[in-house]
């Protein structure tokens, strides 16, 4: 299964691990693992989530 980021969130993402590697790299890193699991479980199981736009769950 592929994904994208919409570029506004991959925008906001950037600039959140930013903001979170400015207060402590520790915090910067639980928040790239916390968005990578999820993206991990939403590969793995994408028909949990609904339909919000023709494929775009």
């Amino acid at each position: 299964m592929r994904y994208v980021f919409h570029p506004e969130a991959l925008n906001e993402y950037s600039e959140a691990v930013k903001y979170y590697t400015e207060q402590r790299v520790e915090i910067a890193q639980a928040f790239i693992n916390a968005i990578e699991d999820t993206v991990y479980r939403i590969r793995e199981s994408p028909t949990r989530y609904a339909v919000i736009d023709d494929e775009v769950r």
